[in-house]
């Protein structure tokens, strides 16, 4: 009998443990949303989700979906990405690091002027994409010229600037993203020609983009970030398009079901929920999936 009480006890305390375990990776989770960028850039799209729903004056679908952003968006998009982090080998300790890294002063500093460059770079390689694509046509020639690099940008920036670009792995994503087959399903492929002036160009064109916005601090901070093996594991999830996708599904699944149950009615159609998921999910991609 005493042997049977021990196990019981022992049982219930393992439960327990790891519950609290859990309890504690949630906490370390949501303290990182508070450095996460695309946490905030969700915080900003959620608004436009209420063209999902009826507004019939039932219910006030503004208040709804202040509610969401203020009582309980960070609890779903933590959920959802817990067994996302789980699954990748993503530590409390991990989770933690990179909190303490990113929530400094050099470290918001850094992610500011971050955002503001790759949102300027990814503006640019869209407009330059339209030009080499319009310049393909009806000719199929290519007359796009070799980007220089900005003269006034010294050799030490220069060196810095190149190391970064090769930890973040940027322009090879974006490239890759040239490559893929179309997401709409059809047989185009894009002319090797554009590939190839991209893969030699944007290189050139990150380093100009970024010079004026991201400082000697900001390079020196972001090499220090990815000697850091818990950055480098982070980054690597948020960095694959399929763990965003995931994400956002499960994200979007959680606030659909909670104005549901707060009595907002669906508009019918399959137009109402997907363009507005599409809209989230690129959205929350930011430049070249970053």
């Amino acid at each position: 009998m005493k042997k049977t009480r021990l196990l019981i006890a022992l049982l219930v305390m393992l439960v327990a443990a790891s519950g609290y375990a859990q309890d504690t990776y949630r906490e370390a989770v949501k303290q990182y949303l508070n450095v996460d960028e695309k946490f905030e850039r969700s915080k900003a799209i959620i608004p436009f989700f209420k063209m999902m729903f009826v507004s019939d004056g039932k219910v006030n679908l503004d208040q709804l979906n202040e509610r969401y952003l203020k009582e309980q968006l960070a609890d779903d998009y933590a959920e959802s990405l817990i067994p996302i982090l789980q699954a990748q080998n993503i530590t409390e300790a991990d989770l933690q690091e990179v909190y303490s890294l990113l929530s400094t002063p050099q470290g918001k500093t850094y992610a500011a002027h971050k955002e503001e460059w790759e949102s300027e770079l990814s503006s640019e390689f869209t407009s330059l994409m339209l030009e080499a694509v319009l310049d393909m046509e009806p000719e199929g020639e290519f007359n796009l010229e070799p980007i220089q690099p900005d003269a006034d940008i010294d050799a030490a920036y220069a060196a810095k600037m190149t190391k970064l670009l090769d930890d973040m792995s940027l322009v090879s994503k974006m490239i890759k993203e040239l490559e893929e087959p179309s997401s709409d399903g059809s047989e185009d492929e894009m002319d090797p020609k554009i590939i190839d002036w991209f893969k030699d160009n944007m290189p050139v064109i990150a380093l100009n983009m970024a010079y004026g916005t991201l400082t000697d601090e900001d390079l020196d901070f972001g090499q220090l970030l990815f000697t850091k093996e818990s950055y480098r594991k982070v980054m690597d999830v948020f960095n694959n398009t399929k763990v965003v996708e995931e994400n956002v599904a499960a994200l979007f699944t959680k606030y659909f079901d909670w104005m549901q149950a707060q009595g907002a009615t669906v508009k019918e159609g399959p137009d109402a929920v997907g363009g507005v998921f599409k809209g989230l999910l690129d959205g929350l991609m930011g430049a070249g999936a970053d």
